[in-house]
């Protein structure tokens, strides 16, 4: 199946031809993941908010962060939804403008999603290297510290959304997010590189520092707890990584 924005004259001729398995089978995989995902995250949100103030773990500054990037993760993956839809009906190919209705808050759910991958190594790597003064920062001001960048880096994602609208707005796209999200970064070398897997790494390289302080520390009391926590945030973060960009 091509994917992408294309106007090749043999992917166009599937528009309105019917149900193919091209298309419906991996509308249908992204689906079902995306409904186990969708739940997972909204575990996340709803026990950290239910239980915020009985476990002063679910009240810090990173179960908040946390929770918030599980929002934006909900957000973009209700995206697929939209790919079955097109393609068991049998249309296959809808114009852009059209696609962006249902495509809009998931696009900010993608990038911001991106965007808390940053905010948490930062707030790890913070919380880490300078303790004392990460315990002293007020909750609420760090958390509008790290909301004023989401909604400014927001404020930049709608402007590109309604650049992309007023120049391809009759593109045919097959629905799936990855077909929106190409356009989006159709002729931009800004938007192509955030939307490439090279814009992750330079968030890894807080967690190679967190590694490198525990390391240097040699803590020996809860040590071994220490290492197996990094390695477990490490492993998620990397299975986050392939998500986004799988």
């Amino acid at each position: 199946m091509v994917c992408g924005p294309s106007l090749n004259p043999d992917y166009l001729s599937n528009k309105d031809a019917g149900v193919k398995l091209a298309f419906v089978m991996p509308a249908i995989e992204f689906s079902l993941i995306s409904l186990i995902g969708i739940l997972f995250n909204f575990s996340v949100c709803y026990i950290t908010y239910k239980y915020r103030k009985q476990y002063t773990t679910l009240g810090s500054k990173t179960a908040i962060l946390i929770t918030l990037n599980s929002f934006f993760e909900i957000l973009l993956l209700s995206a697929h939804f939209l790919f079955l839809a097109v393609t068991a009906s049998g249309i296959n190919l809808i114009p852009f403008k059209k696609a962006i209705i249902f495509h809009f808050h998931s696009m900010i759910g993608y990038f911001c999603a991106i965007l808390m991958m940053y905010s948490l190594s930062f707030d790890r790597l913070l919380a880490v290297a300078f303790p004392f003064f990460y315990q002293t920062v007020k909750r609420c001001y760090y958390i509008y510290m790290h909301l004023a960048v989401v909604i400014t880096f927001i404020c930049f994602v709608i402007y590109r959304i309604i650049q992309v609208i007023y120049l391809y707005p009759e593109w045919p796209v097959n629905g799936s997010i990855g077909d929106s999200l190409s356009l989006i970064t159709l002729n931009s070398s800004i938007w192509t590189f955030i939307f490439s897997p090279l814009s992750m790494l330079p968030s890894i390289i807080p967690y190679l520092i967190i590694g490198l302080i525990v390391k240097c520390l040699k803590v020996n009391s809860n040590d071994n707890k220490k290492k197996q926590t990094l390695a477990i945030v490490v492993f998620n973060y990397f299975c986050k990584y392939w998500w986004l960009f799988y």
